[in-house]
Order: C-alpha cells, then structure tokens, then sequence
C-alpha cells in the first residue's frame, strides 16, 4: 500500500483514503456549488409567483362605483381559483427551501467527512468516531434526517426494519416528499 509521508505531525495517511477524501470533499463542494447556481433561480421564480399575486389582485379587485364605493353583487370576478392557484405555486415553492436545507447539510457532512478522513490519527478510534457521528447529526436541521440518522446509526430500529413496516402500511420510505413530518416510525 502507498503511503504520503507528506503529512507533518502524524501518522501518514494511506495514499487511498486521501484519494478517497478528496473525492469526498469533491462531492460536497459540488453539492454548494448546485445550491449556489439554483438559489437565484428559485428567488426569481418566487418573486414571479408574488408578482403574478399582486397583479391577479388588482385585475380581480371589484368595482367600487357604487354609493360609498359598495359594490353590487355579481359586478367583480371570482377571484376564489385564481387566489387558490397562486397560493398552491407558492406553498410548492417550499420545497426548493427543503432541498437547499438537505443539500447544505449532506454537504457540510461531506468536508466533515473528508476532513476526518485525512486526520492525524488513524486508524480512528471508537471515540473519535462517535464524536464525528454526534458532530454530524448536530447538523442536521430537520427532525426527519435525524430520525434517519438514528435509524442508520442504531439510535432508533434498522433502516430495513422502517423501511418493511411503512411498505407494509403503504407509507413514503424515510423521506416524505410532502412535508418535514418525522417518517421513520418506531
């Protein structure tokens, strides 16, 4: 096995697991580097939505020609689809703040990940990897990935486990595409 002896103050690290954590740390800059091209681009889309709110509001408003500026039944448009449309597009837009939150977190997991990877002190010990372990599901900003987490990890039961009783049920599998509702189900 290659070893780099370049590595001052420690135990060289294998030639491999440097490789390894390079590709790693690759991975999660390319994972902020996604996030970073899309965030603009879901801004503008939600501004589209609020705009597109504001003028639906303002060609839907009613004509208030009447006495006291009252208007007669009947005269404005029902605004009632339109409204509920543009409320739909914006609570779908939520998602894209869900996926950067997922994203950043894999990604900051990742370097963390990478970073252990080429540390002084290898092989790593029981302790140093629980420590990493508690580090990285600190990150987490979602209840559900830390549900997950524990399921992989042994907080909580197998992953297999989780994955047959909701199958069985007729459940999404660890993620909800739908909401931040904890799936991982004891």
């Amino acid at each position: 096995m290659h070893r780099d002896d370049s590595k001052p103050g420690g135990p060289p690290v294998p030639v491999k697991s440097r490789n390894a954590a390079l590709l790693v740390d690759l991975c999660a800059e390319q994972i902020q580097a996604a996030i970073s091209e899309a965030s603009s681009d879901i801004e503008a889309l939600s501004l589209s939505v609020l705009d597109t709110a504001r003028h639906a509001d303002k060609l839907i408003e009613p004509d208030r020609s009447g006495p006291g500026g009252e208007t007669s039944a009947g005269q404005g448009p029902d605004s009632g689809p339109l409204k509920e449309a543009v409320r739909n597009a914006s609570q779908r837009l939520q998602f894209a703040d869900r996926l950067s939150q997922r994203l950043s977190n894999t990604a900051a997991n990742l370097a963390a990940l990478a970073d252990f990877m080429q540390a002084d002190e290898q092989p790593v010990s029981d302790e140093g990897w629980s420590a990493f372990l508690d580090a990285a599901r600190a990150r987490f900003t979602m209840e559900q990935e830390r549900r997950m987490f524990d399921a992989i990890f042994g907080t909580a039961p197998s992953v297999e486990a989780v994955d047959a009783k909701q199958h069985a049920a007729g459940e999404h599998l660890l993620f909800d595409v739908e909401g931040d509702e904890p799936d991982v189900r004891g």
